[in-house]
């Protein structure tokens, strides 16, 4: 037995099958703190059919909550933005061509260093420590919660990127970072949009993640949890919460 719920931005649907057959389906309102609404939505269903909690062998959820942040720009932190590919990154800064609400959202924390590579492994500039660090301090100064770190052609080489993480870090253990090299492609305006945004997520994912926990241990399901990525494919919660 296994259960399938879809959180949308007006309706929570829920659906428990046995195999490839549907046993039951409900709908409820999606709630603000969503949980409840995923409670009311799976009890139905256990209901229905007196299915016992324990006999659920996972759970499988697919939101908008996330889009949906985006596309109201709510629940959003705002972001220090570390870009090394100075001095050739200053042709065009970050967040290039963003809808003015989304940008303002995120907020105007940028920092542009020297760093980065060449696509055959040669460095665009050296990394430079002092300057990571005085942005480093910056940012705590500023009180920012989340940071994403991005630079020419991180994805054949990310060693600058995870020293200026280590230097963040050090100056504020429990900043949320992205890394560019963990997000996209070669493209660095692409893959930097991408950090910037996945980094302006990460208290949502945490509180989307741990609402729908919640929701199953008030209802004593303790089968795994998988979140559906566009693909169709699964990840765990853990993976949501860092991407």
């Amino acid at each position: 037995m296994r259960i399938g719920v879809d959180v949308g931005g007006t309706n929570t649907d829920a659906v428990l099958m046995e195999g490839k057959s549907v046993i039951s389906w409900s709908k409820s309102e999606t709630t603000s703190d969503i949980s409840s609404g995923i409670v009311e939505a799976i009890s139905c269903l256990l209901d229905k059919t007196d299915c016992d909690p324990g006999s659920i062998e996972n759970v499988m959820i697919g939101t908008t909550q996330f889009v949906n942040s985006l596309i109201e720009n709510k629940g959003l932190l705002e972001v220090a933005v570390l870009r090394m590919a100075s001095p050739s990154g200053h042709s065009v800064y970050p967040k290039i061509g963003w809808p003015e609400a989304l940008a303002k959202a995120v907020g105007e924390h940028t920092f542009l260093l020297p760093g980065g590579y060449e696509f055959d492994g040669r460095e665009v500039a050296a990394f430079d420590d002092k300057e990571v660090l005085k942005a480093a301090k910056e940012i705590a100064g500023r009180g920012l919660r989340t940071a994403a770190i991005s630079s020419t052609f991180a994805t054949l080489n990310a060693e600058m990127e995870t020293r200026a993480a280590a230097i963040l870090l050090d100056e504020n253990p429990h900043l949320n970072i992205t890394l560019s090299s963990e997000i996209g492609r070669l493209g660095l305006y692409e893959r930097e949009n991408a950090t910037i945004l996945n980094a302006a997520l990460s208290q949502v994912s945490s509180r989307v993640v741990q609402s729908f926990h919640q929701a199953l241990r008030e209802l004593g399901i303790l089968s795994p949890l998988y979140f559906s990525q566009n693909d169709g494919t699964l990840m765990k919660s853990d993976f949501v919460k860092k991407f």
